[in-house]
C-alpha cells in the first residue's frame, strides 16, 4: 500500500474512533524490530534478485542488491521506441523459445505518460497481449467531461457560451 492510502485509513480510523492495531508485515524473511509474518510462498521464492526488487522499487528507503543478477535485465535505448521495441523482441523470444508466459514477463516504468501509448502501440504490433496498470483522473473521463459540460451549460443559464465551451 501507498504511504497515502495508509495516511487516509489512518485518518478515517481516527475520525470513526476505531483503534488501529500494531501493523503487521508480510515479508521473506524476519525483520528485527517489526511485527513480521515471513511469507515462505512467496511467487519469487527460486528468484532472490526478483523478490528483492519486488521488495525495493519505486520505495524511498529502498535497500542495495549486492548478488550477481541472472534474471533482471536493464536496457536503455537512446529514445523510447527503441526501448520498447527491445522489449517487446525479449518477450517474444523468452515466450517462443524459452518457454516462459506472458503474464511472467513485465515492462516497468515509472514515466507512464511517455512510454504508456507507444508501448500499447508497440505490444499491439506485436500480437503480445499487455495490461497498462496506470492512473487515470476522473476527469480524463469523456463521459464525466460531457456531464460536467452539461452541469456547466445548466449552471450558466444556458448561455451561449457555455453551451460552445461543453
Amino acid at each position: 500500500m501507498s504511504k497515502d492510502c495508509v495516511s487516509k485509513l489512518y485518518k478515517i480510523c481516527d475520525e470513526e474512533h476505531v483503534k488501529v492495531l500494531e501493523p503487521v508485515y508480510i515479508a521473506g524473511k524476519a525483520v528485527p524490530g517489526k511485527n513480521v509474518i515471513v511469507n515462505v510462498n512467496s511467487r519469487f521464492k527460486n528468484s532472490e534478485e526478483l523478490d528483492f526488487l519486488e521488495q525495493n522499487l519505486f520505495r524511498n528507503n529502498s535497500g542495495r542488491f549486492n548478488k550477481k543478477t541472472d534474471n533482471i535485465v536493464i536496457y536503455e535505448g537512446a529514445v523510447a521506441k527503441e526501448e520498447l521495441t527491445f522489449a517487446a523482441g525479449e518477450i517474444i523470444r523468452l515466450t517462443r523459445l524459452c518457454g516462459y508466459r506472458y503474464n511472467e514477463i513485465a515492462i516497468v516504468t515509472a514515466d507512464m505518460d511517455g512510454y504508456g501509448k507507444l508501448a500499447a502501440n508497440i505490444l499491439k504490433q506485436n500480437d503480445i497481449p499487455y495490461f497498462l496498470d496506470y492512473k487515470r483522473h476522473v476527469t480524463d473521463n469523456p463521459f464525466i467531461a460531457a456531464i460536467n459540460g452539461a452541469l456547466g451549460i445548466i449552471e450558466n443559464n444556458y448561455s451561449y457560451d457555455s453551451i460552445l465551451d461543453s
